[in-house]
């Protein structure tokens, strides 16, 4: 099966006071086989809510999958037990969370915590179990990894916790990494060589990966194809190379436009102007139209359809897909 992961118009909505938060609205896209999707888009776009909804991680209450279909190695998770997802997590799919100081349990140790997660998938035995997570920790750059395994979370730094939470996430060999910021806490020594043991897994397993990061280097080095996340849908997707190359969406060349190397020496630095809309209040019509420096009336009322443009390309904006005649009343 050459498609690991797809996701089709996932919906995942929160249940709050002040309304229905539609943290995820729409969604669709799938990695294949020994690709890596980057998910890309600023803080509170949906992103990481799109990735723990994979692996049925959303707090409920109040957050609930309320549509959609996630298919996973052949496997529609939306239907199975959580004792079935249990057998799923970690082996078949792992992530490596955002935030490892709350992500690790802080009453356990190191080693305690990554022999669990694989004698819970696998017949290895203890012993057998113990020297995996000594040579994990040692491929993702923990000195004297042996002597680590007794240490508990509070012992480590934060770029050594993050690197735990690496190790544990790779372990197992999963047929689908979902790394969240996964080199956030790291220097940019460490962080190349987290990346290159990644893509070598990858070669190794032909495991598929979902790449959440705001960093656009790290997606140019490490993605296949690129999905551009904004207000809890897809607004732009497409190859990696096209997408730095040439991009469409008005919300992704604000995204390149804003890198530091794209002004010129001594101007201000780019940026979008406003905010993420709040997910309970989004604005009618385009999302980003608010923000948008090319909107036209029709942006403010009617919602663009993420369209294709070429073969593997799409996007969903009025102005730039020259959907405007199209789709006029």
């Amino acid at each position: 099966m050459d498609e690991i992961l797809r996701i089709e118009n996932l919906r995942t909505h929160f249940f709050t006071d002040e309304g229905v938060a539609r943290a995820v609205d729409g969604v669709s896209l799938s990695v294949r086989r020994k690709k890596t999707l980057g998910l890309v888009g600023e803080s509170g776009c949906g992103k990481s809510m799109t990735a723990l909804s994979v692996l049925r991680l959303i707090p409920s209450p109040p957050g609930r999958i309320v549509e959609g279909k996630i298919t996973l190695s052949g496997r529609e998770i939306l239907a199975l037990s959580e004792p079935q997802m249990q057998d799923i997590r970690g082996k078949v799919a792992s992530m490596i969370f955002q935030e490892p100081m709350t992500s690790l349990n802080p009453v356990l140790t190191i080693g305690s915590q990554i022999v669990e997660a694989v004698r819970i998938h696998t017949k290895k035995t203890a012993a057998e179990a113990r020297e995996i997570a000594v040579s994990y920790l040692g491929k993702v750059g923990i000195p004297t990894p042996r002597d680590r395994l007794g240490q508990y979370p509070h012992q480590l730094s934060g770029g050594m916790k993050q690197r735990v939470m690496i190790a544990m996430a790779l372990c197992l060999r999963p047929d689908l990494l979902i790394a969240d910021e996964p080199t956030t806490a790291l220097d940019v020594t460490i962080q190349a060589g987290i990346l290159r043991l990644m893509k070598e897994m990858q070669d190794e397993t032909g495991a598929a990966m979902l790449l959440i990061t705001h960093d656009l280097g790290i997606i140019a080095e490490m993605a296949d194809e690129v999905a551009v996340m904004y207000a809890g849908k897809i607004v732009e997707s497409g190859p990696c190379k096209e997408i730095f190359s040439s991009f469409v969406h008005p919300y992704t060349e604000g995204l390149f436009m804003s890198l530091p190397g794209r002004s010129a020496r001594g101007a201000r630095l780019y940026t979008i102007s406003g905010t993420v809309p709040t997910a309970t209040r989004f604005p009618d019509g385009c999302r980003f139209h608010p923000r948008c420096p090319i909107a036209i009336e029709r942006c403010g009322h009617a919602e663009p359809p993420l369209v294709r443009m070429g073969r593997d390309r799409r996007c969903a904006c009025w102005v730039r897909a020259g959907e405007v005649d199209r789709y006029d009343a």
